[in-house]
């Protein structure tokens, strides 16, 4: 865990003078996923969002056909009101229900301009293509390096290795 927060701070001196600042942590595992996230709360300082209940909290009184529309609104909102510059997207799930009709990456990014985002994102990331979930899935999600451009992407492994690409 200790070296994926060194990671994750070479990768925010990486983003720091761009116009989105954003990182994407991927593994396989949410669990280990927040694991290193909950180590980075504590190592930097950045507070840590569970994006899960906290979104799912602002659109529950929502009407059904609202809750697309408000989603990315809400989670700006939400980012927001922490304070200091950076801040840790955990239990990013919610942004993948095609209820929301998101989409996730790019959503992302947007948050990104506002302040530093390190994002949790369960699934996979070969080098040339970022995914989420599994083919025939409901959430599936790919997205190829053109899409990705240069935003770093730090992978989590069970066997405490871990690669930046950027």
């Amino acid at each position: 865990i200790l070296m994926h927060c060194m990671m994750i701070r070479e990768a925010l001196d990486s983003v720091s003078l761009k116009n989105t600042r954003l990182i994407i942590l991927t593994g396989r595992s949410g669990r280990e996923i927040s694991a290193v996230l909950r180590n980075c709360e504590d190592q930097f300082g950045f507070p840590r969002i569970n994006v899960n209940t906290e979104l799912s909290r602002g659109l529950l009184d929502l009407p059904p056909c609202d809750r697309p529309i408000m989603a990315e609104r809400l989670l700006r909102e939400i980012i927001m009101k922490v304070e200091g510059e950076a801040v840790l997207l955990d239990r990013t799930e919610v942004l993948f229900s095609r209820d929301l009709v998101l989409d996730p990456f790019r959503l992302l990014s947007n948050l990104g301009r506002y302040k530093t985002v390190i994002a949790a994102w369960n699934g996979d990331y070969d080098g040339s293509e970022l995914v989420y979930a599994y083919t025939g899935h409901d959430d599936y999600r790919r997205y190829g390096r053109n899409h990705l451009g240069d935003t770093p992407i730090l992978s989590v492994s069970s066997n405490g290795r871990g690669c930046v690409v950027a």
